[in-house]
């Protein structure tokens, strides 16, 4: 009897938590933050009082590495400026299905706003980390080559990356900018670049919450950050997450945006296997 009740036991605990995971009505859906990439038009602007998800109206000269990435003249993610030869930016943004169709792919620096200022460069080469999997999310990492070097000013300047090995803690402050999307489901982007101001979440919470609730597994590849009030969102991607005026991360993916107990997900630059794929492809940076 003993044998057969633990048995019974087993299969209903296996049930109960198959259900809790599974279930679709009260968990979101994981989404790469390009889901919405081919909504985006901005041309249709919200009212200059919106904000980012929990964030603010920013100036570019207090962030000058925040690049707009344009397909064809149209916001679809953000970058980095990291030398005046090399910026970075998430492998997801410039995916085939993103680029069937294209004609020209720039950046834009300088500029608080889509809609003006700023200069146009052209990208000489676009490298994608090889591993780089739409499954998992792992080395959501481009380098981009840029066909004339980027000329520095008090509106346009490189960000300094963290050493091989460098993870920050739980609790760190860090910024996320970016033009993405303010609020998750929605179609417009602000006209200027927004501020989110973060915190670097415990990542072996930020693993668990992931896994038992919308089953994605996170890896070392990744950190977390951000919370129910302030997250970055569609047409944030690639775009940088800094502390202490280094870049430690890649806007890469979410469930939903500022979904409560769900953090933002980054690719995180202080790893060895990215770090170390950086100076491959950079020049030693």
């Amino acid at each position: 009897m003993r044998r057969g009740k633990a048995i019974i036991f087993v299969v209903v605990l296996v049930f109960l938590v198959n259900f809790t995971i599974g279930s679709g009505d009260v968990e979101p859906d994981v989404q790469e933050r390009n889901s919405a990439v081919k909504l985006i038009r901005p041309n249709k602007l919200p009212s200059p009082n919106s904000k980012i998800v929990g964030g603010m109206d920013t100036d570019i000269a207090r962030y000058p590495y925040q690049l707009s990435v344009r397909l064809d003249g149209q916001h679809v993610c953000g970058a980095s400026i990291i030398s005046a030869n090399y910026a970075l930016s998430a492998a997801h943004c410039f995916v085939r299905e993103i680029l069937e169709g294209v004609k020209e792919v720039t950046v834009v620096s300088g500029s608080t706003y889509l809609d003006n200022g700023g200069t146009s460069s052209k990208i000489r080469s676009i490298i994608s980390h090889p591993n780089y999997s739409n499954r998992t999310n792992e080395f959501d990492i481009a380098v981009l080559r840029m066909a004339d070097p980027f000329v520095f000013n008090e509106r346009v300047a490189a960000i300094a990356l963290p050493q091989s090995g460098a993870q920050p803690s739980a609790g760190t402050d860090a910024v996320v900018t970016g033009w993405g999307l303010l609020q998750s489901g929605a179609q417009n982007v602000p006209n200027t670049l927004q501020l989110g101001r973060v915190k670097v979440a415990d990542f072996r919470r930020c693993r668990r919450s992931y896994f038992f609730r919308v089953r994605t597994k996170l890896t070392g590849r990744m950190i977390c950050a951000g919370n129910e009030i302030t997250d970055s969102c569609q047409g944030d991607s690639g775009g940088p997450l800094a502390a202490n005026n280094v870049q430690i991360g890649i806007v890469s993916f979410g469930a939903g945006c500022a979904t409560p107990g769900l953090p933002g997900v980054y690719t995180n630059l202080g790893d060895p296997s990215i770090r170390s794929w950086i100076s491959e492809n950079t020049n030693s940076l």
